[in-house]
């Protein structure tokens, strides 16, 4: 497990970053709100060109998105 993320959520790792909003991270993305939501409660899974765009919002590595999103629905 990398590192920087120990279990931390999509939700968790937009707020440390200070994007507090769902609507201003979709903003970021170019995604609708919905579209966020449903990726953070684990309703939905982005494709691999997403998961690029929120590593590099995030400013984490890219095999650290696909991480949030492999654990949510492993578990």
């Amino acid at each position: 497990m990398p590192a920087i993320l120990s279990n931390k959520s999509l939700k968790e790792l937009r707020e440390a970053k200070g994007i507090y909003t769902t609507t201003a991270f979709a903003e970021k993305l170019g995604l609708a709100k919905s579209t966020v939501c449903n990726y953070e409660r684990g309703r939905r899974t982005p494709n691999l060109h997403t998961i690029v765009k929120i590593a590099q919002v995030l400013d984490i590595s890219i095999s650290e998105a696909v991480y949030i999103f492999l654990e949510k629905n492993l578990s």
